[in-house]
């Protein structure tokens, strides 16, 4: 059967001439053994370096394979591939020659003598990414990617508004690959570049060039946001040209959108339709918790300690990373170098929040909240009056002091005519609205 399996390595080693990554799947397969089954069927043993390599070749050559040992073997036969642990390796390029066009997805160990230095920003790993409920799928099929891109249902399409984490989530997949595979053939582009870089080789008339750059050197493209191809018919045969060659060749592709790809009016509906046909992830704005994750993470890489209340009024004021990043950035442009604990007030002594209701810190300056809003005296909320608009300011700020301050009930009581812990829970419970929701939320 050596003979056999030369002759097939002959020909489909023609045949994937002008397939660089098929080929270069091809070259990391080797002939094992043949071996007799108890049903009489022969059953060739072809050995493979890594899981990886196996799961590529299944779905892409194997097929080929199939057709060549048809002609060969007439009796009944099964292809197995067996994962032997063995790197192949190839010799680096000669200088001034221009080395072969492979693809190092099927090889994923090894670095290339022509890439570029890798990417090492800790701002954009996987290790430094923060992990809730809003992006638990999206980390799964990053993490999937990394380690068996075979199962991912390309292309993989992430959407959501914007400040979601789209384009974080977009360069760390970026990064990571470009850590593992071979980074001259790892793209990270945005839609607005490859519409300006397709026309751009439209006024040169090589077009040919541009084929080439991103469908024959490319084995991973991330695309951010291509919501600027809409309306441009020329650009979008051509992404679309891109999507049906990655999806043939089994290749990664990664592209984001502010908005599921069907509402975007003047987009192709193939591209809709390849888009929608792999896996879709949509990303939410960061609940609370996540974003008080992201807030001390941002500070610990600044290497600055600030009070936990400043962490909330920072929560309080924000619904998406950027926000965050925007009050992180300027409160480090103040405060970088210290080394102490930097205490609330004076950063909001710098630092001019949007919402008032966040800096809040004393019952008094909720009391005085509530006496503005409402239009009525401070004594007029700590009096005995029971007239319908100053028990709704007094009910509001007993349930303010509860939810941003975390007073107890006999502490808030002392604060607003020095009432009894019942009265202050009766009030909070009147105002929720369904009195098992307000027990639930505020723990009295």
């Amino acid at each position: 059967m050596q003979e056999n399996w030369d002759r097939i390595s002959h020909t489909l080693s023609n045949h994937y001439k002008g397939h660089g990554y098929k080929r270069s799947l091809f070259k990391n397969i080797s002939y094992l053994r043949t071996e007799m089954t108890d049903r009489s069927e022969t059953r060739i043993v072809l050995g493979v370096p890594t899981e990886l390599e196996r799961g590529l070749i299944q779905r892409t050559i194997a097929p080929d394979i199939s057709q060549e040992v048809q002609k060969l073997v007439l009796s009944q036969f099964t292809i197995e591939f067996e994962i032997t642990g063995e790197q192949i390796t190839f010799p680096a390029p000669v200088i001034d020659q221009e080395p072969e066009l492979t693809s190092t997805v099927a090889h994923l160990p090894i670095k290339m003598a022509t890439s570029k230095k890798v990417v090492n920003s800790t701002d954009f790993t996987l290790a430094e990414t923060i992990r809730g409920e809003e992006n638990r799928m999206l980390i799964k099929a990053i993490e999937q990617t990394l380690n068996e891109p075979q199962e991912v249902p390309f292309p993989l399409l992430v959407t959501g508004e914007s400040g979601a984490g789209k384009s974080h989530h977009a360069k760390t997949l970026w990064t990571e690959l470009r850590n593992r595979y071979d980074a001259d053939r790892v793209k990270l582009i945005t839609g607005e570049k490859f519409l300006t870089d397709f026309l751009e080789h439209i006024k040169t008339k090589q077009t040919w060039k541009f084929q080439k750059k991103y469908r024959h050197e490319t084995d991973v493209l991330v695309i951010d946001d291509i919501s600027c191809l809409k309306g441009a018919k020329k650009t979008q045969e051509e992404f679309l040209a891109v999507l049906d060659h990655f999806h043939s060749y089994r290749k990664i592709i990664v592209v984001t959108l502010p908005c599921h790809p069907s509402e975007l009016i003047g987009l192709e509906p193939a591209i809709v339709s390849r888009l929608t046909s792999g896996l879709h992830i949509e990303l939410k704005k960061p609940y609370a918790e996540f974003r008080r994750k992201f807030i001390k993470n941002q500070f610990d890489k600044f290497k600055l300690s600030i009070e936990m209340s400043c962490v909330e009024l920072i929560c309080d004021n924000t619904r998406c990373f950027r926000e965050i990043k925007g009050y992180v950035n300027k409160i480090n442009f103040l405060f970088a170098g210290r080394t102490d604990v930097i205490p609330t007030r004076e950063i909001t002594s710098y630092v001019q929040f949007a919402n008032p209701v966040a800096t809040l810190q004393t019952p008094e300056e909720i009391l005085n909240l509530a006496s503005t809003r409402f239009k009525v005296d401070v004594k007029q909320l700590i009096s005995k009056s029971r007239v319908k608009k100053i028990v709704t300011a007094r009910n509001y700020a007993i349930c303010m002091m509860r939810d941003k301050l975390g007073l107890s009930l006999q502490e808030i009581g002392r604060h607003v005519g020095h009432r009894d812990h019942s009265t202050i829970r009766h009030a909070i419970i009147k105002s929720a609205g369904t009195e098992t929701a307000r027990v639930a939320r505020l723990n009295v």
